[in-house]
């Protein structure tokens, strides 16, 4: 139900949706995902996929081939959303704080440009940053380790940040299992092993070419980053915060210093900025536990619901580079795509 509420105010373009369209942000992506899981032992088009072909496995495996493939990271955005439910759940007590802290989610770019998107695989790789962030048993842990690098290699980039965050969530007697992190050894090595520091000519090309681009770009940065959580902005900033609180300067300063280096790390790989950002969401869901069970602001369903209001008031944006995409509202969208 909530997801439906977001969904409303924050619409895909579904004037787009009827026919593919190549070129653009809603089609190329899919486009590129649907002729991969044809045959997704072959390389792929765009350079970015070429490391992502376990998802267009797992489609051919099961018969999801071409465009019934889009079902895919829909079935990635239900398992994200159900995780997240199940972390708040365990966290905070209160059901309206659980209700505002889902709705959060919801509303970030982790959510909608999956949807918005077709054949956008990201929250299959955000599901399992926070696998790793919130867990508390080794199975689920190494399992999260091992397989969801195969779906993004954005995981390796933001495993050290959900690493970080895991050890500020731990209570007496959980473990951090940082040696789990070795299971990506054998992942590492074959990308290295293929190609000097795990890039061919092309793949070296392509992340030159995005390096030289980044310059244009950094004006949009903070905007970019600023349409991926919009209002959740403000836990991410609590979470430091409160890690000061908890653990002291130095590891504040670590929060702190991991999230500049994973946003700025991920931000340069990629143009999509408000997309990109989401790599953050195990900051985002530490911060507003944090906050929720904080005794200034526990049981306060007044402030929960102003809270939640701004959430869907604020106006949301897709960024990618300098071109802004404003996302309408339903009724908007219907009379585009009935005109």
């Amino acid at each position: 139900m909530i997801l439906l509420i977001t969904l409303c105010i924050f619409t895909p373009r579904l004037q787009l949706f009827s026919n593919p369209l190549d070129g653009t942000y809603e089609w190329t992506r899919g486009i590129t995902f649907a002729q991969q899981t044809e045959n997704p032992f072959e390389s792929p088009r765009e350079v970015a996929m070429r490391w992502r072909a376990f998802p267009a496995i797992i489609c051919w495996s099961f018969g999801l081939r071409g465009y019934s493939a889009f079902v895919f990271p829909w079935i990635g955005i239900a398992l994200l959303l159900i995780y997240t439910q199940k972390v708040l759940r365990r966290h905070v007590a209160a059901p309206e704080l659980q209700w505002a802290g889902f709705l959060l989610v919801c509303a970030s770019s982790a959510v909608l440009v999956p949807v918005h998107w077709l054949g956008i695989n990201d929250a299959w790789y955000l599901l399992g940053l926070l696998i790793v962030t919130f867990t508390r048993e080794r199975k689920w842990l190494a399992l999260a380790i091992l397989i969801f690098p195969l779906f993004d290699e954005r995981f390796i980039i933001g495993l050290p940040l959900a690493y970080v965050v895991r050890y500020l969530s731990l209570k007496n007697g959980e473990k951090l299992y940082p040696h789990f992190a070795l299971i990506l050894l054998p992942y590492i090595i074959a990308r290295l092993s293929l190609s000097p520091f795990g890039l061919d000519s092309d793949e070296a090309h392509f992340v030159q070419r995005h390096f030289q681009d980044a310059v244009n770009h950094l004006a949009y940065i903070p905007h970019g980053w600023w349409m991926g959580f919009r209002i959740g902005w403000l836990f991410l900033l609590a979470s430091i915060w409160f890690a000061y609180r908890s653990h002291g300067k130095w590891m504040s300063l670590l929060l702190f210093c991991g999230i500049c280096c994973t946003a700025m790390a991920t931000t340069l790989l990629a143009w999509d900025i408000s997309k990109s950002i989401a790599i953050l969401i195990p900051v985002l869901l530490f911060g507003f536990i944090s906050v929720a069970n904080w005794e200034r602001w526990k049981g306060d369903v007044l402030t929960v619901c102003v809270f939640s209001l701004f959430i869907l008031l604020i106006p949301a944006q897709h960024v990618i580079g300098y071109k802004l995409h404003p996302i309408e509202t339903l009724p908007i969208e219907l009379m585009r795509w009935l005109t």
